[in-house]
């Protein structure tokens, strides 16, 4: 079954009505011109008639004359006419002689009308004796008001026919080039309305693959136009949750992936007796804090699953910052295989407010960083601060391979991986931009090559400080 598209009943619908409506002019203008032609031959008829009884029925006239006269007319307006010369004999006769004529029953019928006294007209009518359609007038002639006589004036159409069915062939010939050309017509103007709508059910196939695509043009401010921007919006909007689902489940395999490797750096120590019986509680207390922050981010990660809302979860609550701060390096250093050296400084206690499992991760992931990127026993170096205005100034300082300058910026950007032999994703920078910035501050890196680097981080976040 061959499928139909809009265009097709768009085009055709048209069409159906183009050719209706041109199929009804044409009856109609042939229907007015066979009256007004009938009229007009009527009107020579009975001006014919009249001309013809004034002369019968003036007594000075001799019926050579008068046929004379008839002859005459009847060459002129090409019809024909008969002159019956009637007494109330012939009368008689003539009316008995008709009911055994095999004449047409209605010209019988006529001349019974007509030899009774009365005017007949009778409009488009064959007749097998002329052999062609005629327009038949008979008129009763009276002098001293009797009947003396009755006309029978025959027109017969043959020319008439021939010029309608020549005014019909023309108006079918033009009905045809109107068709054509409305075809034409219509067809160019229902693909200008349709093709943006092919356009759009082809984008709304690309994006059902999963393809991204540019904004559809908006032609016309029209319910295609309304339309099409309609479809621009969602298409952004189905974009930018694609892209917020992807950043979300980009953080959240990062940040699982921090705490899993915590976790089995200090089980790899456990194992291999590296810990002390003394430091067993406390290691133990780690893994446990590690295992209850994967707890939360796989809840998380579930809540953000139902509601459809790809965007980061922040829970605002209040904290000790420096405590997070010895806890992050402690969870780093069973992260490797390396051993490195951390310092930490700063006031003896900063209570802050802000979400602490996001905090956690932006120390873990700057930290991570410095550990992947330091060389063997070298120190990594944390330095905070707070400002007169209440800033948390976190500096991280290492000396390990160091950023090329024209590279800086670049580090913050998703997949951005500055050494392939180094693992990772290159996404752990860019998500802890991503939280800082949520958190109202900002980050920003100097660094010189294979000599230092140092990752300053600004938060508006302080509630207490205790020195």
């Amino acid at each position: 079954m061959m499928k139909k598209t809009i265009l097709s009943r768009i085009l055709s619908t048209n069409f159906a009505i183009l050719i209706g409506a041109l199929l009804l002019a044409m009856l109609l203008m042939s229907t007015l011109y066979g009256q007004v032609l009938l009229n007009q031959q009527k009107s020579i008829l009975r001006a014919t008639a009249d001309e013809l009884t004034a002369m019968a029925e003036t007594k000075m006239i001799t019926i050579s004359e008068l046929q004379s006269s008839i002859n005459r007319l009847a060459k002129g307006t090409d019809t024909k006419i008969y002159w019956i010369n009637l007494n109330e004999q012939r009368k008689d006769q003539l009316l008995a002689s008709l009911q055994k004529e095999t004449l047409s029953p209605f010209i019988q019928e006529d001349l019974k009308f007509v030899l009774e006294g009365n005017e007949v007209y009778r409009g488009l009518q064959f007749s097998k004796f002329f052999g062609a359609y005629t327009v038949f007038l008979g008129r009763p002639i009276y002098q001293a008001e009797k009947l003396s006589g009755v006309l029978l004036l025959f027109k017969p159409l043959n020319e008439l026919t021939a010029g309608i069915i020549f005014i019909g062939a023309v108006f079918l010939s033009i009905i045809l080039g109107v068709l054509v050309l409305g075809f034409l017509l219509i067809r160019w103007s229902t693909k200008k309305i349709t093709a943006p709508l092919s356009r759009l059910s082809s984008a709304a196939k690309q994006i059902t693959l999963g393809k991204v695509i540019v904004d559809l043009p908006i032609e016309e401010q029209d319910e295609i136009g309304h339309l099409t921007e309609a479809f621009n919006q969602m298409k952004n909007r189905i974009e930018a949750h694609n892209q917020e689902k992807s950043a979300f489940m980009a953080m959240v395999s990062h940040d699982i992936k921090t705490p899993l490797m915590s976790i089995n750096g200090y089980v790899e120590a456990l194992m291999d007796g590296v810990i002390q019986k003394e430091d067993l509680s406390s290691t133990l207390n780690l893994v446990h804090d590690e295992i209850e922050r994967l707890t939360r981010l796989t809840q998380e990660l579930l809540t953000v699953s139902k509601s459809q809302d790809m965007s980061f979860i922040v829970k605002i609550e209040r904290f000790e910052w420096m405590s997070l701060l010895k806890q992050a390096g402690e969870s780093l250093k069973h992260y490797g295989e390396k051993q490195l050296l951390f310092s930490i400084s700063g006031p003896k206690e900063i209570w802050v407010k802000a979400d602490r499992d996001k905090s956690m991760q932006i120390l873990m992931n700057i930290l991570s960083n410095a550990y992947k990127f330091s060389k063997e026993n070298c120190e990594i170096k944390i330095v905070c601060s707070v400002s007169q205005s209440y800033i948390l100034e976190i500096q991280f300082i290492d000396w390990g391979l160091g950023i090329a300058e024209d590279q800086l910026l670049a580090i913050f950007n998703h997949h951005v991986k500055l050494h392939d032999e180094i693992m990772g994703e290159g996404l752990g920078l860019a998500i802890t931009k991503k939280l800082i910035e949520m958190h109202g501050g900002q980050i920003s890196v100097e660094s010189v090559v294979h000599e230092m680097t140092t990752f300053k981080v600004l938060l508006p976040i302080v509630l207490e400080v205790y020195r």
